[in-house]
């Protein structure tokens, strides 16, 4: 029974068993090999690729600089077109630009006979505006401040009518009738603050004149100038009837003289005055550093 239990050597099962074994490693090796080369295949080829999307990535990069300068080529020409044509629209239209080196012609529409008095009695007239936060005129505006401030004073030398500045200024006649009305409010209250001596020479000399008691105070109306507007939906001063949808209506502009020797500017109805400066009063008064400075101002701007 032991001697059935216990292992029989058999040389060709071992032979067969060894055979077997170096088969598999064989195999084994050469599956090893294969998945070595596989490998690297494709880290050559991975290799590859990035190289490749390196060079894309380079040649992308150039392009989009290309494309860059390409924009900012465009652009530049854009500007350079747009701003061609405004000159070329300015060229055609009139403007202060056209006169402002000739004292002649800036006298004749203007009554200044040099560009920076004239600069001058515009910084005058917007200095409170600007201290009091006025929005900027020029913004979202068909002419500059300059040109608004020129079409006023062309209009109030020449008598022009709004129509005709519109035609000139390449404007739409409701826009040059805001610039003649915001204008003129500015100056009536610019120039109502400035303390203007004057002799009783000049007065008794001045025609037209009237008289007008104001608050127990016998005020001189001398009468400057007869402002004409038209307007929509409005009424002010006196009326002339309708005129298609429009109203016209006239405002006197004026300088009032006081006893206290002093005089300042106005437009409206006499009944309708507004409220006095402080320097109008019924007896002699001293000016305070501010009116001295405002009075100053003017006299430097007079010509």
């Amino acid at each position: 029974m032991e001697r059935d239990l216990e292992w029989q050597y058999n040389p060709m099962q071992m032979s067969s068993f060894l055979l077997t074994q170096e088969q598999a490693d064989e195999k084994n090796s050469t599956l090893l090999s294969e998945l070595r080369e596989h490998v690297s295949q494709l880290e050559a080829e991975n290799c590859s690729l990035r190289f490749e999307r390196e060079q894309l990535e380079s040649t992308s990069q150039c392009y989009r600089k290309e494309l860059d300068a390409h924009g900012a080529t465009v652009l530049l020409l854009s500007k350079q077109l747009r701003g061609q044509r405004e000159a070329e629209a300015h060229h055609g239209a009139f403007s202060l630009e056209t006169v402002k080196s000739s004292a002649k012609w800036l006298r004749f529409y203007t009554g200044f006979d040099e560009y920076p008095r004239l600069m001058a009695f515009m910084a005058f007239l917007l200095d409170n505006e600007r201290e009091q936060g006025s929005q900027d005129r020029s913004l979202h505006s068909a002419l500059s401040p300059e040109n608004q401030l020129f079409l006023v004073l062309v209009r109030l030398r020449l008598g022009l009518l709004l129509q005709d500045l519109a035609f000139r200024f390449h404007i739409s006649e409701s826009t040059a009738s805001r610039y003649w009305l915001s204008w003129i409010e500015i100056m009536e209250r610019r120039m109502r603050q400035i303390p203007v001596a004057y002799s009783q020479h000049y007065i008794d000399t001045f025609k037209p004149q009237r008289l007008l008691n104001h608050q127990d105070m016998s005020l001189v109306v001398l009468d400057c100038a007869q402002l004409f507007f038209e307007a929509q939906g409005r009424k002010q001063g006196k009326s002339y009837g309708p005129w298609g949808p429009r109203t016209r209506y006239s405002v006197c502009g004026y300088a009032l003289a006081a006893p206290s020797g002093f005089l300042t500017f106005g437009a409206g109805a006499g009944e309708g005055l507004p409220t006095l400066p402080p320097f109008l009063q019924p007896r002699p008064v001293e000016l305070t550093v501010q009116q001295e400075t405002a009075k100053r101002q003017v006299l430097s701007l007079r010509n």
